[in-house]
């Protein structure tokens, strides 16, 4: 019997990227965690763009009917995912195509009784895909106007304080009232600072 390492035993990226080597595998990946991920970013492989890099991909479950279609704990399971954020989900998880074929009683079987269930339950992972993204531009939006918002209040800000300089520089542009001005404002300062008979 082979002997497999098992996920676990490897200690750190650098150990498991040593056996990727070993067993001829090229696979690339990030060892350095400490910058930006790139797991936000978009991914486009085989002519298709996908919105990001996280990915699910449903392992055989135990939690279908006997007659091998979704139960609800199967309903509740594929719905996290669609509401997971995850822009790539493979398909369904393993599944007999027979009840004979199953390596557990409670496997996905895909048989005609169950592809009625089966078509409702993606049916219903796209509407919550849909309603999660609706969801989240009606909140950018949200946002936006809010900035937009703010934006204007501070160009209004902006034009009256622009208003108050032309006003000021049409008041101090006469020489005479220029003079005058920093008569009072001298007078002011001398008076915070000396008794009325020193100055």
């Amino acid at each position: 019997m082979a002997d497999f390492e098992k996920v676990a035993s490897f200690k750190s990226a650098e150990s498991f990227q040593e056996f990727l080597q070993k067993q001829e595998f090229h696979v690339p990946f990030c060892t350095d965690l400490s910058g930006e991920l790139k797991l936000g970013e978009s991914h486009s492989c085989f002519g298709k763009t996908i919105g990001n890099r996280w990915a699910i991909l449903p392992m055989e479950g135990w939690d279908c009917e006997p007659d091998g279609s979704p139960s609800e704990l199967t309903r509740r399971r594929w719905l996290h995912f669609a509401e997971s954020g995850a822009k790539l989900l493979f398909g369904v998880e393993a599944c007999a195509v027979m009840h004979e074929a199953k390596s557990n009683t409670r496997q996905l079987t895909m048989t005609p009784a169950a592809y009625e269930k089966i078509a409702r339950l993606l049916e219903e992972m796209r509407r919550v895909v849909d309603e999660k993204l609706e969801g989240r531009l009606t909140e950018s939006f949200r946002v936006v106007n809010g900035q937009l918002a703010d934006v204007h209040r501070g160009i209004g800000e902006m034009r009256e304080l622009a208003a108050n300089v032309t006003d000021l520089k049409k008041v101090l542009g006469n020489v005479k009232t220029r003079g005058v001005w920093g008569e009072v404002l001298l007078k002011n300062i001398l008076a915070e600072m000396f008794a009325p008979a020193q100055y």
